[in-house]
C-alpha cells in the first residue's frame, strides 16, 4: 500500500476526527437520525479491552447509533407530552441492542423511538409500526485478487474466506458454497488477512466493501462476487396516529449513510493500513 494515499486520513486521524462527526452531511439531514433518540439496533460491539487496538465495526447500524441526538430528545418528548425514559444511562440516549422481536416490543411499550438492523423475510411486523428500507446493502458480497481464478461464488468451494466475528455472513459462506471460513476479531483484520495472502477472498455488506474500494489502495483487491439476493437495513419506527400532528419518527435520510458509510470504509481501511508489516501478496 503507497503510504502517499493515506495523507488525508493521517490529517483527519490527527485532527481525531471521528465517525459521530459528520460535517458533511447538511445538519438537518443528520437530525433525522438524532430525533430518533432512544434507539435500538440489531448490534452493538462489546466494549474495548483496555489496550486493545481501535476497530471500526463491520455493521454500520453499530455506528448510526453513535450520532449524537443532541437537545432534540427534550423536544420531542414535549411534543409527545412523554416523559424523558432513558435506556439506561443518565441522559437516556444510549442505544440498546436488540432482536427484532424484542424490538418490536420495545417499541409496542414506549421503550424506544425506533430500531435500525436487518428484518427476517418472514418477520411479521404488527399494525401500529412501520418497516422502511434504508439505503444501505446488507448483502454478502467477496472481493478478491484482480488476478484471482474465482469468477462465481460456486468457485468458492473449498477455497478460505476471510470474515469478522460480527459479520451477518458467517456460516452462511460455508453452507451455501461450500468455502472455508476464516474468522478474524474485526473487519480490518479480515481485510488485511486478504491483502497478505491468508485467504481467497474477503465477504462483507455490499454497502461497505463498494465503500473500501472507491480507494485507490484497493485496486488490486477489487475482483468481485456480487450479491445474488438483495437485502437491505431496515427502521422500525410507530406508526402515528392519523391526525395527531406528530411526524414518523425520523428515518436517516440517504445523505446520512453516504457520509457514515465513507467515514466507516475510511476508518477501516486507515486500520489495515497502520497493521499491514508485510508487503501485499502477489
Amino acid at each position: 500500500m503507497h503510504r502517499a494515499g493515506w495523507a488525508m486520513g493521517l490529517a483527519l486521524a490527527s485532527l481525531g476526527l471521528g465517525v459521530p462527526c459528520l460535517a458533511a452531511a447538511p445538519a438537518a439531514q443528520v437530525s433525522a437520525v438524532a430525533s430518533a433518540v432512544r434507539l435500538g439496533v440489531a448490534y452493538l460491539p462489546p466494549a474495548s479491552l483496555p489496550g486493545a487496538k481501535a476497530r471500526t465495526p463491520e455493521r454500520i447500524e453499530a455506528l448510526l447509533a453513535q450520532l449524537d441526538p443532541g437537545p432534540a430528545r427534550e423536544g420531542r418528548a414535549a411534543r409527545r407530552g412523554e416523559p424523558l425514559a432513558g435506556t439506561g444511562d443518565a441522559t437516556g440516549t444510549r442505544p440498546q441492542a436488540m432482536s427484532p422481536d424484542e424490538a418490536i416490543q420495545a417499541l409496542q411499550q414506549g421503550r424506544v423511538d425506533a430500531w435500525a438492523g436487518v428484518l427476517p423475510a418472514d418477520q411479521a411486523v404488527p399494525a401500529g409500526l412501520l418497516a422502511r428500507p434504508l439505503p444501505w446493502s446488507v448483502a454478502a458480497m467477496a472481493i478478491l485478487r484482480t488476478d484471482t481464478d474465482i469468477h462465481a461464488w460456486r468457485d468458492l468451494a473449498g477455497r478460505t474466506v476471510c470474515l469478522s466475528q460480527e459479520s451477518r455472513h458467517v456460516d452462511r459462506v460455508s453452507a451455501r458454497y461450500g468455502a472455508i471460513e476464516q474468522i478474524y476479531p474485526a473487519a480490518a483484520d479480515a481485510l488485511l488477512a486478504l491483502r497478505i495472502g491468508a485467504c481467497d477472498a474477503a465477504v462483507m455488506d455490499e454497502g461497505l466493501l463498494e465503500n473500501v474500494l472507491t480507494f485507490p489502495e484497493w485496486q488490486k483487491f477489487s475482483a468481485r462476487l456480487m450479491p445474488t439476493d438483495r437485502r437491505h437495513l431496515s427502521w422500525l419506527s410507530r406508526r402515528p396516529a392519523s391526525g395527531s400532528g406528530v411526524p414518523p419518527d425520523g428515518v436517516p435520510v440517504p445523505a446520512v449513510f453516504q457520509a457514515l458509510g465513507r467515514q466507516q470504509a475510511r476508518d477501516i481501511a486507515f486500520e489495515v493500513y497502520l497493521d499491514q508489516t508485510v508487503p501485499d501478496c502477489h
